[in-house]
């Protein structure tokens, strides 16, 4: 559960997932391996499935004598979640991925953080682990929190846990990704730069041939030259280019800096 709702806040950007879900697409169709692909979307459908019952299984222990209400919950979860695909499918709302995956993330941390608690208390109540007293702690069954150290150290590593990814996900991988784009953006312009000085040696050497040739009565040095001629021209053309190039290069890597610098003050 805490890994899936890390998975969730790490795809929260709209962006990121759409990167994310055509990479797995062009990965399977260029190897033209349709049945993995088939068998992709079959696991990920059967997955929640799966999940769906794990979840009410829980539920149903965690309840003991209070399961009165499982079965109409279930039956509202049911009439939800077919007005939502009624909603999309027919009249194509758009729901916005951020909110839902921020959502969805929570209520997994949640069940993830009570589960931790309750499993622990169930291990106690049954006597294989230890039951250490620690008073200062409230008893809130809702949150699977018990006054003791044992359940209180699980769900402080899960919740440490929690907080790592969180900022690992909107600080520590933002700044990678700024560090690793203004290197590539670094390697680009020295190549750029390189290509550069080649096209100013290959000019140097046309217009060497331009003077040796420009005097010559042969019909096809005559050719040559002008040939030579414009090539001097389409290198200087394209120099112009890679400038430009280079220049655009700088400001939009401005442009992501100040970007950045803007969501973080935000």
């Amino acid at each position: 559960l805490f890994w899936v709702s890390y998975w969730l806040v790490s795809k929260i950007d709209n962006k990121k997932w759409q990167e994310y879900i055509n990479k797995q697409m062009r990965g399977a169709l260029s190897k033209g391996n349709t049945f993995t692909l088939g068998a992709v979307a079959f696991i990920s459908v059967y997955r929640e499935g799966f999940e769906t019952v794990l979840f009410y299984k829980a539920l149903y222990l965690y309840a003991g004598d209070s399961t009165a209400g499982i079965i109409p919950g279930f039956l509202a979860g049911c009439v939800v979640l077919a007005t939502i695909f009624y909603l999309i499918n027919t009249l194509g709302m758009r729901i916005p991925i951020k909110w839902f995956f921020g959502f969805t993330s929570v209520l997994l941390y949640y069940m993830a953080f009570t589960f931790m608690g309750k499993g622990l208390h169930e291990l106690q109540m049954g006597e294989q682990i230890s039951m250490t007293s620690a008073d200062f702690l409230p008893s809130l069954s809702w949150l699977g929190m018990y006054p003791t150290w044992e359940t209180f150290i699980g769900q402080a590593v899960l919740f440490g846990a929690f907080v790592f990814a969180l900022v690992y996900t909107f600080i520590i991988k933002a700044e990678l990704g700024a560090t690793q784009l203004k290197e590539e953006t670094s390697q680009l312009q020295g190549n750029i730069t390189q290509v550069h000085d080649l096209v100013e040696h290959i000019s140097h050497h046309a217009k060497r041939c331009e003077v040796f040739l420009k005097d010559t009565p042969d019909q096809d040095l005559q050719e040559l030259s002008g040939h030579l001629k414009e090539i001097d021209i389409k290198i200087h053309e394209l120099f112009g280019h890679v400038k430009y190039v280079e220049n655009q290069l700088q400001d939009e890597y401005e442009k992501l800096a100040k970007k950045g610098f803007e969501s973080k003050q935000n």
